[in-house]
């Protein structure tokens, strides 16, 4: 491994389409710096979302917010 492998970040956001009880969405969060886990969340989603894609840009937007934070 070479050393500019511990200076990548890597952020991978992913969501579940209407998998809970009242069809709201989860959106999933993991972060990593130079193959190291930093940080992971997993939470629902407070809104409804029509299609599945829009509940990714919904996930990919608060896992922005969240990792900017974190």
């Amino acid at each position: 491994m070479t050393s500019s492998n511990y200076t990548s970040l890597i952020a991978v956001i992913d969501a579940s389409y209407g998998v809970h009880e009242d069809c709201n969405s989860h959106s999933g969060v993991l972060l990593t710096l130079g193959g190291a886990f930093i940080c992971a969340f997993s939470r629902k989603q407070r809104i409804n979302t029509k299609p599945s894609s829009e509940a990714e840009l919904v996930s990919v937007s608060d896992g922005t917010n969240s990792i900017l934070g974190c």
